[in-house]
């Protein structure tokens, strides 16, 4: 009897552990409204090393967009720093996130990755700035639950102690509209001022009588006919062009699973995509099907709830269903 109840008693406890973690988790969370949208940390999931992607989730549901790691984008408030100005300095992050709007997305990394492609970076989503600092859910973390909601002030942040102090560069800062520019207004015709007539006195008709207006003839103008033109016009019917959506690889009308799992066995080389598949690919636009389209995709997916994450409440859900 001690040896049956033995396991179920391992389970339980490791069922009270997890519960526990989970329940931390959840009193530790906090609501922000961003861009009119209400955004937990927990919203998704994460795991080691997927910090573009935790946030990039987190962006695609505040503003309906995707953003890239091209670091000449409008969408980069700092698209014409220098290299210098770039530096990781509590200066220049104070300076640089008191500029941005809740939403946007920051990304620090080495010199090597700072104007082309970058591996190797951290990328967080600003969720409230302050004056001594800011806060941001960050993802990708070697820590389980991989993520997690965190206040860094201007001088903590820049120690990047907790990446192991690796990271010396701002890449960018991203949002819809960091670029700042609105769309000139259109110029206003000037008015068309009438040409004055002189006045000119109308003769008075004699009592009595009424005044008569002259009738004016408008000359008629004979209608040609053109013997090489039918005397119907035959009504011609344009086909309507179908189109589709980027990430919609098999042409379906949605961007879906399917997609995802054909987009991630072409990348992995097990498939090979036809020319219209590879245009549905191209997410990011840079005419080359690759990991980052593939990243673009899950992103999307993840923050339209169409891939299942596991969160803690649902795995202790899991195991009080096994149990009892």
């Amino acid at each position: 009897m001690r040896k049956y109840l033995r396991v179920p008693a391992a389970v339980l406890g490791l069922l009270i552990v997890l519960l526990s973690l989970a329940g931390g988790a959840v009193s530790a969370e906090q609501a922000h409204t961003v861009n009119g949208v209400t955004v937990r940390y927990s919203d998704f999931s994460s795991s080691h090393n997927e910090c573009w992607s935790y946030a990039h989730s987190f962006y695609y549901k505040v503003w309906g967009k995707t953003f890239d790691s091209n670091f000449y984008g409008s969408d980069n408030l700092l698209r014409n720093r220098s290299k210098e100005e770039l530096t990781l300095t509590p200066e220049h992050l104070k300076e640089y996130v008191s500029q941005a709007v809740p939403g946007a997305v920051i990304r620090i990394c080495n010199s090597g990755c700072l104007y082309g492609s970058d591996p190797m970076g951290h990328s967080l989503f600003i969720v409230s700035i302050q004056s001594d600092g800011f806060t941001a859910f960050e993802g990708g973390l070697s820590a389980r639950p991989h993520c997690r909601e965190h206040f860094y002030t201007w001088e903590e942040f820049c120690q990047t102690s907790w990446l192991g102090g690796r990271y010396g560069y701002i890449k960018y800062i991203k949002w819809p509209s960091a670029s700042g520019e609105e769309e000139p207004a259109l110029p206003s015709d000037p008015p068309v001022e009438e040409p004055s007539q002189p006045n000119k006195e109308e003769p008075t008709p004699p009592s009595g009588e009424e005044p008569t207006q002259p009738s004016v003839e408008q000359p008629s103008r004979p209608v040609k006919e053109d013997p090489e033109l039918p005397a119907q016009l035959e009504v011609l019917e344009v086909p309507q062009l179908v189109t589709y959506a980027v990430g919609d690889l098999n042409r379906s009308g949605t961007v879906d699973t399917a997609d995802y799992v054909m987009l991630k066995r072409a990348v992995n080389g097990t498939i090979r995509l036809t020319d219209t598949q590879l245009k549905g690919g191209d997410l990011n636009g840079d005419g080359v099907v690759d990991e980052q389209d593939f990243r673009l995709l899950k992103a999307q997916l993840y923050a339209e709830r169409l891939l299942p994450t596991f969160s803690f409440s649902e795995m202790a859900d899991f195991l009080l269903n096994l149990l009892f």
